[in-house]
């Protein structure tokens, strides 16, 4: 964990102990999720999605690392643990999560679709080619997968690549094939 990251905990602790934090105006309107205790079980996407949405990632943050620590050897906790801190935009934070996640004989598609997000914003579209087309062969349903690798494949200049992907997000999603005609146009 970086120092500017040890830092906003601490800090952000501080603020909590002392009750001294800003409102949101949004968060102000719904009830503020406790902190799930870090002796339990993981927490559900449901409260990590909670904190996040009450604007407390770095509390996610800090639960989710303290969760891998205790498990270092479960690849979905550091995924999570990626996510959260793309969320936040700490890129380098997300980045080491994530290879730890795909440190291993089977890599985890979340912490591959991670990697392939963040490869995506610094324009590297070589590498989010190679990672999204990780993420479809590992779950080849997953929608999301499909437009993401159609993206990185279209940046890279692979049309024809770029348009079978395009074909497959549309069948997997529900929406009809767009008609050869429209297509050439």
């Amino acid at each position: 964990m970086s120092n500017r990251v040890r830092m906003l905990i601490g800090l952000s602790s501080l603020l909590i102990v002392f009750g001294v934090h800003a409102k949101q105006p949004s968060a102000s309107k719904r009830p503020v999720p406790p902190v799930p205790t870090i002796d339990g079980p993981l927490p559900s996407e449901a409260a990590i999605k909670e904190l996040l949405v009450a604007g407390r990632s770095i509390e996610a943050a800090r639960l989710l690392e303290e969760h891998a620590r205790r498990a270092p050897g479960n690849k979905a906790i550091k995924a999570r643990v990626a996510e959260v801190y793309e969320l936040q935009g700490d890129l380098t934070a997300a980045k080491h999560a994530a290879r730890e996640a795909t440190a291993s004989d089977t890599p985890n598609p979340e912490a591959l679709a991670v990697l392939g997000r963040i490869a995506a914003r610094e324009g590297d579209w070589a590498n989010a080619v190679v990672y999204t087309r990780s993420v479809v062969n590992a779950t080849p349903n997953d929608v999301s997968a499909h437009l993401a690798y159609a993206n990185a494949l279209e940046h890279m200049g692979d049309a024809a690549g770029a348009d079978n992907e395009y074909a497959i997000f549309r069948s997997l999603s529900g929406m009809p094939p767009i008609p050869k005609e429209a297509a050439k146009k």
